[in-house]
This record gives structure tokens, sequence and C-alpha cells, in this order.
């Protein structure tokens, strides 16, 4: 019997972020102020492909670097040496920057009240998600989501991905619990179901709001709505 369940961020607490063209002005600033000087076009086609290099490399390795490896590596990995050394000392906040620039996050309905009546019920809550923006952990913080998860675990501070059975033995050790006692909800097959149940976890939950999935696959369960959770984690 479950007695924690741990959720992804992604499409499952947050409904797929709204995508919009960056928006770089304050990065632009900062990097004027160490004498780094890009137009618009510029620096929305310097992060834009850096980006997708990175994607490319995590992908392929299944490996999550820390934003000034992003910036440094990635980014900005044209510039000499010397730059390189300017730009590494702001990275952390320049990234922080490029991220929130570039999408819009919404809590989905009903995510609060059917997270606070798990924990009513006795449900010990988690996050696990595969994330390089340090953004997610603020906008939690100012939705009020702080006191309601027990721990949060992001790849980018972990340097591994989902589906890493690290991130989810992580989280089983923090709560000493045994695998069985675990479940997760998450929106993908190959990250979030597959990881869990490689981690020997009693249930993998899909979450699929769009309705994309014709069927369960290897979920335990599937739900298109997130109070659907209450039925599958009783009182």
């Amino acid at each position: 019997m479950a007695k924690t369940v741990v959720f992804d961020f992604g499409g499952v607490l947050c409904v797929e972020p709204s995508r919009r063209p960056r928006d770089l002005r304050t990065a632009k600033e900062m990097l004027n102020e160490i004498g780094l000087h890009y137009s618009d076009e510029q620096l929305q086609e310097t992060v834009n492909n850096g980006m997708k290099k990175y994607k490319e490399f995590s992908y392929q390795t299944q490996r999550e670097l820390e934003e000034r490896q992003i910036i440094r590596d990635y980014i900005f990995s044209g510039l000499h040496e010397t730059e390189k050394q300017k730009i590494t000392a702001m990275a952390d906040e320049l990234f922080y920057e490029i991220d929130s620039g570039s999408h819009t996050l919404k809590i989905g309905d009903d995510v609060k009240e059917t997270l606070l009546e798990l924990k009513e019920r006795g449900y010990r809550l988690g996050l696990i998600s595969n994330t390089v923006s340090p953004n997610v952990k603020d906008f939690l913080k100012r939705e009020g989501f702080d006191g309601i998860f027990e721990f949060q675990i992001y790849s980018h501070e972990e340097g591994v991905k989902k589906p890493s059975k690290q991130l989810f033995e992580k989280a089983q050790k923090f709560l000493g619990l045994k695998p069985e006692e675990c479940a997760y909800v998450g929106d993908t097959f190959d990250k979030d179901v597959a990881g869990a149940h490689g981690a020997g976890w009693g249930a993998a939950i899909l979450m699929d709001y769009s309705g994309k999935h014709t069927d369960k696959g290897e979920a335990d369960y599937k739900i298109k709505d997130f109070k659907e959770l209450l039925e599958i984690f009783p009182e």
C-alpha cells in the first residue's frame, strides 16, 4: 500500500508551460554591463542555438548540468576565455533571467486542493522533476506549495535525469520507505513510468490531461483529471 505520492512538475502539477518568444531584455542589459553587446536578434539566436545543443547533449547522455556550465559551455561557448570568465561570475543570475523569459507557468485546476486532501488522508508528498530551471522552485514557493511537499528533487541539482534510479532512490531514502510503499505521478512513459518501475516503486500513474495516450501502456493507472488521484489513494 502506498504511503507516499511523488509528482512530476511539468505536465502534472503544472499544465504544459505556454511558450513565447524569449524576453531577453534583462539578460541583454546584464551582458552590456560586462562589455558584451548583442542585438536583440543576435542574442535570441545565441540563446536558442545554445539551448538546442544543450538539450541534445542532455538527451543523449541523460545528464543534467548546472546553470553556469550551460551558460559557459553551450549558450556562450563561442566567447574568448577572458569573456567566459566575466560571464561565469554572473552565470546563475543570467540563466535565471534567460529561462524565466521563455515561458509562463500555470498550476493545473484542482491541484492544490487535491494535494491538501491527500496530505489530510495521511500520504506523504514529494516532487521529482527533470528541469534545468531554477525558476520552478521559486514558482512553487510563490504559489504556496512549500508546506505541501516534504522534498523537491530536480535533475539540474542532481546531475542526472529521469528515468535514472538515482532520483527515485534519493526520494525513497529521504522518506525511509520501501519501494512498494511509493507511488509516482508523471506524464511520460519513458521517463516517469519507466523510472518509477525501474526503481521498484509500487505504482506509476500516467497523467494524460489531453487524452493523447490511447491506453495506459505499462502504467498502473491512467488519469485525465487530477482529482482522480483521490480515487486511487483512499482514506
